[in-house]
């Protein structure tokens, strides 16, 4: 087990072709998906722009990472959709 800093963490995934997910001091590597792997993330948008229309949250297909202050760490992760209702959650890590 390799501990890393989440400074280190960041200046990897710039220049990293693999993305990776962040944890415990460790970055786990992500898999790839496929067309069908695609299909799901891709419902689950649908379902939820429909769900959120006329509210403050705006659904989001994967390309934002998302950073979690826990306790005593920091996560981040690439969720394959996720959900923003703050103006402050499009903020760029």
């Amino acid at each position: 087990m390799l501990i890393i800093s989440v400074a280190e963490y960041r200046a990897r995934r710039v220049i990293s072709e693999v993305l990776h997910e962040y944890a415990g001091g460790e970055a786990y590597a992500m898999a790839g998906a496929g067309n069908v792997n695609n299909n799901i993330p891709g419902n689950v948008f649908a379902a939820l722009h429909n769900h959120l229309d006329g509210s403050p949250c705006v659904p989001e297909v994967s390309g934002m990472q998302v950073k979690v202050k826990a306790a005593t760490e920091e996560l981040f992760y690439d969720p394959d959709v996720r959900v923003a209702c703050d103006p402050g959650d499009h903020a760029k890590l």
